[in-house]
């Protein structure tokens, strides 16, 4: 992480930038996300060994983020999210009667920064960083009204600190167009493979970038 902000900060001193305004809106979806949080929100636990979760299907993760640049190659911004899990939990054995279902939902608010490495007439590579919270909410389908001994669920409802770090995202489409389409790679709760449509709008103050090399 500490090469990732020098690096920042050493292309930030190459230029002197005076852009500010334009703001982008986009829709994503995602896979393989932080759902890696639900195995500690979705199945519950107790003190035998043998109890353990497994994954039987997801919705996958659908965002919806606004950005505004302040800077030539800086955005802030917000987004907002949702994925749907549905699970199986196993206590004690694997026999029927100490078989569970449960449906997990994740909502997930964050802010992110994004930051520009490249930007040509039809390509932009760049990177985010967001955090923020996923509130989950978990459906429990106890399958049998066995005694429970030693045996509990872990609260349906509640909120836990999620985050995310892109540093591979590609943006292609012409650099005047309004639409463009996008392809990022990271972890976090928009998945390591998250792709969409981004769509610009508001107008764009003076750019002037002037090399210091110079």
């Amino acid at each position: 992480m500490l090469i990732i902000v020098l690096n920042i900060m050493a292309v930030k001193r190459l230029y002197s930038q005076t852009y500010k305004g334009g703001s982008n809106i986009s829709i994503s979806y995602g896979f393989i996300s932080g759902k890696q949080i639900s195995d500690e929100l979705s199945g519950g636990s107790s003190g035998s060994v043998a109890d353990y979760t497994t994954e039987t299907g997801q919705t996958g993760s659908v965002f919806l983020s606004y950005r505004y640049f302040f800077a030539a190659r800086s955005a802030i911004g917000i987004t907002i999210g949702t994925q749907t899990i549905s699970g199986t939990y196993y206590r004690n054995n694997v026999l029927p009667d100490n078989v569970d279902n449960f449906t997990l939902q994740n909502t997930t608010i964050a802010a992110e920064y994004l930051y520009v490495y490249k930007n040509t007439s039809n390509f932009q590579w760049y990177t985010i960083f967001g955090a923020g919270a996923s509130i989950y909410n978990r459906q429990d389908n106890i399958l049998n009204k066995l005694q429970r001994a030693g045996y509990y669920l872990e609260p349906a409802n509640g909120a836990k600190f999620n985050f995310q770090y892109t540093p591979i995202a590609i943006s292609l489409g012409p650099k005047f167009s309004i639409f463009s389409i996008f392809m990022e790679f990271g972890i976090g709760y928009k998945g390591i493979f998250n792709f969409g449509l981004n769509c610009k709008f508001g107008k764009n103050k003076k750019l002037k970038e002037k090399s210091l090399l110079k």
